[in-house]
């Protein structure tokens, strides 16, 4: 059946407008505490990274030469949203998927709010989410011709990109030998590309493992607390489930498990392949669960297949009830994305004081304005590591120091404390400093406040403090 002349102009269409809402939209929003520390990452530069691998810091590097702006920081996440939406285009093409079938699948995958909200926000979860589609296309290329060595080094070298981009790209590995076995091809198993492949793959993620080696394995260490270290129990695993329901929109969470049973049970080796390829990262984070909250889009990667696969069985004969209650899904799904970015553009709901949605993006810009006239040339210190990335992002001062307890990346930065320095430490009324037992100074002088406004209504309120000779060593005192 020949396409509808419309609906490669109309793919076009849709994926320029989805480029200029996030671009226009995260030129307008403030950033969020990971975006800022991501960008961070680029300014400086490192083999690796305590909290994650380096990729998300080198690309932010590669985009430095653009303004110090939210839309420079938000750039290369947009159009790495535009790849992954030309993959899914690609892959649905491969799978016989018609034109409008396509097309639906497109604004499918964007109209989950979370994968919607990767393509504004550079996370290593928005380039994990870039990288499946290439995944499953190298691996098609060895399947089709194992002696051509392009298709493994492309494995190989997608597979090095995922490992440079989170350390969970490894939860892939086992549905990718997984399906090499189902295909019971000894030109597979046994073929010294492979070793390219995996030489490749382990040559990439050299700078990570160097890094870790370097400083105590640090980041492996902190990562494996994630999953062993705490206990959360099925409050928290139901809580993780909750976030993912809400988090992908409702009907297409709910399309994506159904269609990951379909994969399951599914003839079809490439519908079968996105089941292998998921079903490992679905049982780890369920069992991470029950130590702690699972953030949804730690998934994103996974629902991004299954959504696109849903979209493959969907347009088969004989479904078109279930492709209609779908489409009804996807445009009820793109009506709240776009209240969504309408609510973070105009701010039209400020909520209640010192409840608003918009505390932990708004009004940083005016903080450290605010800090920067105060400091002068001395230091500025937060209380905590979810401001020291902001802090540092919108601070055009000099120095600023996090001097909460916590190991986190902001060690690996700052080197010693100001020992001894007259510094301005900034307490906000979601973390307010500490003098009595937490943070030592000679003494203490309240040097100025500042209320965070929207419409109106109290977002946030700043004190500003002198702490004269601050101490890391010595007792607290009042």
């Amino acid at each position: 059946m020949q396409a509808p002349k419309w609906c490669v102009p109309l793919f076009i269409v849709a994926l320029f407008v989805f480029f200029v809402v996030r671009l226009v939209v995260g030129a307008n929003v403030g950033l969020s505490t990971d975006e800022a520390h991501y960008y961070l990452y680029g300014q400086h530069l490192s083999w690796s990274y305590f909290d994650h691998p380096p990729l998300v810091g080198w690309i932010h590097y590669l985009f430095s030469f653009l303004p110090h702006a939210e839309w420079a920081v938000r750039l290369p996440a947009t159009l790495l949203s535009i790849m992954t939406s030309l993959f899914v285009w690609y892959y649905l093409k491969q799978e016989k998927v018609p034109c409008v079938g396509r097309l639906w699948g497109l604004l499918a995958v964007n109209a989950s709010f979370l994968i919607n909200i990767l393509g504004v926000a550079l996370l290593p979860d928005s380039l994990l989410v870039a990288l499946m589609f290439p995944l499953i296309f190298a691996l098609r290329k060895i399947e089709k011709s194992p002696q051509n060595i392009s298709g493994w080094f492309s494995t190989g070298f997608v597979l090095g990109l995922m490992g440079l981009s989170k350390y969970t790209a490894i939860l892939f590995v086992p549905g990718l030998l997984a399906y090499v076995l189902l295909l019971r091809k000894k030109e597979l198993l046994f073929n010294w590309r492979l070793f390219i492949a995996l030489a490749l793959a382990l040559g990439l993620v050299t700078p990570v493992i160097y890094w870790n080696a370097s400083n105590g394995w640090a980041s492996f260490l902190y990562q494996l607390e994630h999953v062993v270290g705490r206990a959360g129990g099925w409050k928290a695993a139901l809580a993780s489930v909750g976030l993912q329901f809400v988090g992908f929109s409702p009907p297409l969470f709910v399309f994506s498990i159904w269609g990951m049973s379909k994969s399951i049970v599914a003839k079809n080796r490439s519908e079968r392949l996105i089941a292998l390829l998921v079903a490992p990262v679905l049982l780890f984070f369920f069992y991470s669960s029950f130590t702690e909250v699972v953030l949804p889009h730690w998934l994103a990667p996974a629902y991004l297949l299954l959504i696109s696969g849903s979209v493959v069985y969907l347009w088969k004969p004989g479904r078109f009830k279930m492709a209609a209650v779908f489409k009804v899904s996807v445009v009820i799904s793109l009506i709240v994305n776009a209240a969504i970015f309408s609510e973070l553009y105009w701010k039209w709901n400020p909520g209640k004081e010192y409840a608003s949605i918009h505390r932990d993006i708004y009004g940083w810009d005016q903080i450290m304005e605010k800090a920067a006239a105060l400091a002068g040339s001395s230091a500025v210190a937060v209380v905590n590591w979810s401001q020291g990335s902001r802090a540092r992002f919108y601070y055009s001062g000099g120095r600023v120091f996090v001097l909460d307890q916590r190991k986190d990346q902001f060690d690996f930065w700052e080197g010693d404390k100001p020992e001894g320095e007259d510094i301005l430490v900034i307490s906000s009324k979601f973390y307010p400093a500490n003098f009595s037992n937490e943070i030592t100074c000679e003494s203490v002088m309240k040097a100025g406040w500042l209320d965070i406004e929207l419409r109106g209504k109290k977002v946030n309120h700043v004190d500003y403090f002198w702490c004269y000779q601050f101490s890391s060593q010595r007792s607290a005192s009042p």
